[in-house]
């Protein structure tokens, strides 16, 4: 993916937790660090950067990313294919993370959160902190790890978009095209695990996940 990521992924930018956000000595403004594109194009655009941190408001809360997820979508955003995108931009939709401003009854949540604008419009999970709606906070499910909530956002979402936008009935079945792929692999296993789930004739291009089933 390119020298950045390996950067973003090896620093562990979320559990320096102790670090950041410091204050800069001129203007005394706090700042966290981020994975930030000034311009379109290959990954190698992607910088780490110390930007300000975002602060809270009535509407809006602040948590601190624990963990984010890099999907294929946020490798066309930086390559300049999501036309929305307003620079410079922090990419990143999926994150699971901790409340760390914001109403009371949030401060200290663990939560999980995806999509939206987040990355194109607006700062995205790729950093420290994100600043993301209140009405969108949502507790993160304790059977789960940071690392297993990020991971879920974009693919899940549009694997459930995809099965009710089709208006699916028990006992039909499904033909799933390229269920080794992250939406793909999703909507498998969101309509296996359904109690009225139709049924599923995934396939795969990719000889290592080639198989079908019809239960």
């Amino acid at each position: 993916m390119g020298p950045q990521f390996e950067i973003f992924a090896k620093t562990d930018l979320a559990r320096s937790a102790g670090k950041i956000p410091r204050k800069r000595s001129a203007s005394n403004t706090q700042v966290m660090r981020a994975i930030r594109f000034e311009t379109f194009g290959d990954p190698s655009v992607l910088e780490l950067a110390e930007v300000p941190a975002p602060t809270a408001d009535g509407t809006t809360a602040v948590v601190r990313v624990m963990a984010a997820s890099i999907n294929p979508s946020d490798v066309k955003n930086v390559a300049g294919a999501m036309k929305q995108t307003t620079l410079p931009r922090i990419p990143g939709r999926d994150f699971a993370g901790v409340v760390e401003a914001g109403p009371a009854e949030w401060i200290g949540a663990e939560v999980w959160g995806t999509g939206g604008d987040a990355g194109y419009t607006r700062d995205g999970s790729h950093a420290e902190l994100i600043a993301v709606p209140i009405a969108s906070l949502r507790r993160k499910p304790e059977l789960l790890s940071f690392d297993q909530a990020a991971s879920i956002g974009v693919n899940y979402m549009a694997a459930w978009s995809g099965i009710e936008a089709a208006g699916l009935k028990a006992g039909e079945t499904v033909l799933l095209i390229g269920a080794g792929g992250g939406v793909g692999g999703a909507a498998a296993q969101i309509g296996t695990k359904s109690t009225n789930a139709p049924g599923l004739l995934p396939t795969s291009c990719r000889r290592r996940h080639r198989w079908q089933s019809a239960d």
